[in-house]
């Protein structure tokens, strides 16, 4: 009995400092929460007092809504579009979501990714019995495996290499020929709601796939010798960057920022293999000041009344182009958007109209090409 006395006394004891404890625990707890909801309500508090401040001074609280944008100046209202924003009640494994009325493989922009027929794949392969094996693999990624296969090979074989992407990439043509037409519209405004933002994404995944095929067919141009078509090429991916660094969502930011680089690593291929001549780099300078331009808009919510608004934080001094070279101009135009052009081949400034030859009128961004 006398041995079972220690151990009685360590069991209180024990239960004891447990009890010491558990308090102490819901203690450290209790502040934990008292200090979380100080800091809220001063956070709250700080809050009113500046809203007062502002509301005293006449300013604002809630930005305007963006105004609205004509359809035909804005890049996504278009049938190409449309199928993705059509949606309806469809069934899945927790209930039902909103998609698409058209599954995949059923809308315009599937085009981009179209399977070869036997007979297209068949005439391909008599064409071209060098990818006869990847014609076979039936893969959708062939003109970025086709050029990888001859980027280090001989100059005959890249040739080669180029003649046949740009045979593959007869199927999406139209669509992406839909799509660098819609590239002229000066706005772009995503029509979706909450409910429909999986639509959102499946529009970034075309406008990448779109931008891929891009790319190989202005690799493929340069190599051919169409100086001029690869970098209206590049210019298309530059203005899909644009249109959707104007969307309000980080991850329309981030697909801007892989289409710039997509653009990027053509134009660098392009100033390696010495390929562009004036006008070209004419385009790519003006899409340097056009991207800087649209930072402005994301900072200051609209574009700079002047270029020189851009120093120094873009440029330590204004871009000269042109015949004869001087700054780029740039107006601000009533529509809210903006026109940049350099003095073309005639030396003449006809403040931003575009010729109907290469020999008149202006070189302006995004019209120099067309």
């Amino acid at each position: 009995m006398d041995s079972l006395l220690p151990k009685a006394r360590r069991f209180r004891l024990l239960m004891r400092i447990g009890w010491i404890l558990g308090i102490g625990l819901m203690v450290l707890v209790l502040l934990g929460v008292l200090l979380v909801a100080g800091l809220a309500l001063e956070s709250r508090w700080e809050e009113t007092r500046t809203e007062r401040y502002l509301l005293a001074r006449g300013e604002t609280l809630i930005p305007p809504a963006p105004a609205p944008i004509p359809d035909d100046q804005n890049f996504f209202v278009d049938p190409v579009w449309d199928e993705l924003v059509d949606l309806v009640e469809t069934p899945n494994e927790t209930g039902t979501q909103l998609a698409p009325r058209l599954p995949k493989g059923q809308r315009q922009l599937d085009g981009l990714q179209r399977p070869l027929t036997e007979t297209e794949r068949a005439t391909l392969a008599a064409e071209f019995p060098e990818f006869a094996a990847l014609l076979a693999q039936k893969n959708r990624n062939g003109s970025r495996k086709a050029w990888k296969q001859a980027e280090k090979n001989t100059p005959s074989a890249r040739s080669r290499a180029a003649e046949f992407i740009l045979a593959l990439q007869t199927p999406p043509t139209p669509v992406l020929s839909r799509l660098e037409e819609l590239t002229l519209r000066p706005n772009a405004q995503l029509l979706f709601s909450s409910e429909g933002l999986a639509s959102s994404m499946e529009q970034n995944h075309y406008l990448l796939n779109a931008a891929s095929l891009l790319q190989y067919r202005a690799l493929a141009k340069m190599e051919t010798g169409d100086r001029e078509g690869a970098c209206q090429d590049v210019v298309t991916i530059l203005k899909l960057a644009e249109h959707m660094g104007s969307q309000p969502l980080l991850i329309f930011q981030i697909v801007r920022g892989a289409l710039a680089q997509i653009a990027l690593t053509v134009i660098d291929q392009g100033i390696q293999n010495q390929v562009w001549i004036a006008t070209e780099l004419t385009q790519l300078l003006q899409a340097q000041i056009a991207c800087a331009l649209e930072r402005h808009r994301l900072e200051h919510g609209e574009y700079p009344e002047r270029l020189e608004e851009l120093l120094p934080s873009d440029f330590s001094e204004l871009p000269a182009d042109g015949v004869p070279l001087q700054p780029v101009q740039y107006r601000k135009t009533k529509e809210g958007t903006f026109t940049l052009w350099s003095v073309g081949w005639n030396e003449t400034d006809e403040g931003g109209t575009p010729g109907k030859t290469r020999s008149e009128g202006d070189w302006v961004w995004g019209k120099y090409f067309r």
